[in-house]
């Protein structure tokens, strides 16, 4: 969770055969479920309870969401402010208390940045006192308070479509989608660049789609040569590094082996940093990569060849006699083979090929320069923090 919730004393004895007492609930443990759940049926009875539903009619489970000392107070029939950071559990049940208020159930309050709860939450409050809502006492007729709710839930404090509110880029991604008007099917497309580069989206240009995603494979088949034979199956990505100001680097498959696995009939992982293709496209493969840049097996086969020829072999189904690396990069950047069993569309078993990005350790290629991808590790260790045009030289 993002926000720790209320802390609540320890539990205090009580005699199930009575109503407790204001003091004992509000001294009963957050832990024990029945006596919260006595505590809200019997808060839910009251008047206080009665206007504060009346406020957000469509939260189904708004006592839930209520703290401790809430309740204690709705029990007594007290009335509850919904602008009390107190009333609440935590900040993000306030936050998706004030989202219900305005009709909205199908976005969860845990998949915005803090600073969209913080401004949802104060937003709301200010709201409430132009539209003349005061909470410290109860309203009567209940009906007094209807017109200044509607003032109040006139406009929700945060824009839904701004896509720098969510704290998740594929929500990101869709609210983008919609400001830009591409289609639903294509918002995952969008690329991390265009998040912070909104203003400069053009349909055609390929930066504004993410790599290896479909409508980026369409576009580089229009716009760019066709890719006839791959030398260097590893590339470097170059990212914001998370935290802090600066840029790092990481080994991914690179763009000519991203379009080759596209046109074998295979799909890159989201990471870009393995690739999974039918075993019918082994031959092809064999034929289309250097082979010096093929692995398979322990990292110990960087060297001796016949192991690594067998080892190749082995995986591909058909002879490989693989060469020693001819110069540095072939022996840093490595393409790792294996094969792995797969259930086809009808049910029978077959088989399937999985490259990744393998890099070995080495002087000129030092993981704080470049990244490192690890044999053992899922994901790729990123380089040290550097200036933009330290690691675009680097790259190069």
């Amino acid at each position: 969770m993002r926000h720790p919730s209320l802390s609540t004393p320890a539990a205090y004895p009580t005699d199930a055969r009575r109503p407790l007492a204001l003091d004992d609930r509000w001294a009963a443990s957050a832990s024990d479920p029945l006596e919260r759940t006595r505590l809200i049926e019997q808060a839910r009875e009251t008047d206080a309870s009665a206007q504060l539903r009346r406020c957000c009619p469509s939260a189904a489970r708004l006592m839930e969401h209520l703290s401790w000392r809430a309740l204690t107070r709705l029990a007594a029939n007290e009335p509850l402010d919904p602008n009390d950071p107190d009333s609440w559990r935590n900040p993000d049940a306030h936050a998706q208390i004030v989202l219900r208020r305005h009709g909205i159930t199908s976005l969860d309050s845990t998949r915005l940045t803090m600073d969209a709860v913080r401004a949802l939450i104060d937003g709301q409050a200010r709201a409430d006192r132009d539209a003349g809502l005061h909470w410290t006492r109860l309203a009567d007729p209940a009906t007094r308070l209807d017109a200044p709710l509607r003032h109040a839930h006139a406009q929700l404090p945060i824009a839904l479509e701004d896509p720098a509110v969510y704290a998740y880029r594929d929500d990101q991604r869709r609210a983008l989608a919609t400001r830009l008007g591409v289609a639903d099917e294509q918002a995952g497309d969008l690329s991390r660049w265009l998040l912070t580069h909104p203003d400069a989206f053009d349909r055609r240009e390929l930066r504004c789609w993410r790599i290896a995603s479909a409508t980026w494979l369409a576009l580089a088949g229009e716009q760019l040569p066709a890719v006839e034979r791959v030398e260097r199956p590893i590339g470097l990505f170059l990212l914001p590094a998370v935290g802090v100001d600066g840029w790092q680097l990481a080994p991914v498959l690179s763009l000519d082996a991203i379009r080759l696995v596209h046109s074998l009939g295979g799909r890159v992982e989201y990471d870009l940093r393995s690739a999974v293709l039918p075993l019918t496209a082994a031959d092809e493969l064999l034929e289309r990569v250097n082979p010096h840049t093929l692995h398979a097996g322990p990292n110990e086969h960087l060297d001796p060849t016949a192991g690594l020829g067998q080892a190749l072999t082995g995986e591909l189904g058909t002879p490989v006699n693989a060469g020693v690396a001819r110069e540095k990069r072939e022996r840093w950047g490595r393409l790792l083979v294996r094969r792995r069993p797969c259930i086809e569309r009808d049910g029978s078993a077959s088989s399937e090929l999985v490259v990744r990005v393998l890099t070995i350790a080495g002087r000129e290629f030092p993981r704080r320069r470049v990244g490192a991808a690890p044999r053992d590790e899922h994901a790729a260790q990123p380089s040290a923090v550097m200036e933009l045009g330290e690691a675009v030289q680097t790259a190069i």
